[in-house]
């Protein structure tokens, strides 16, 4: 696993359709993890009551976000974020391997708050 600049304050977004779970216990046992996006839950659901507690759990975290998926999942998990407010940061992902299907990204995120106000 590659380093995590600040773990206390790091959250671990997870999209995509594969199982990638696995590798949780590879990081910082301080990062919490939040499945956006899988084939149990869309970011734009519903009536899923799963969906209220995600989108909770991500707009209470003033923290530094990173998103977790496939190599061939990031683009799609880069739309899910975005109905979040979010933004991947595809330009800036680092390659984990997995050792049980596709290689993972670990990709940074922003809000897209954030560049708004960064840009005014």
């Amino acid at each position: 696993m590659p380093p995590i600049e600040d773990p206390d304050d790091t959250m671990v977004l997870m999209a995509g359709y594969w199982a990638i779970s696995h590798v949780i216990p590879a990081f910082p046992p301080r990062i919490p993890f939040v499945r956006i996006q899988s084939n149990f839950l869309q970011p734009d659901s519903v009536g899923n009551g799963y969906l209220a507690l995600m989108q909770d759990k991500v707009g209470t975290h003033r923290g530094r976000f990173l998103m977790l998926s496939t190599i061939p999942d990031t683009p799609g998990a880069a739309k899910a974020a975005a109905l979040l407010g979010l933004r991947v940061a595809q330009d800036n992902c680092r390659v984990i391997p997995n050792n049980l299907g596709e290689p993972l990204n670990l990709c940074a995120v922003q809000r897209m708050a954030d560049l708004e106000r960064s840009v005014d």
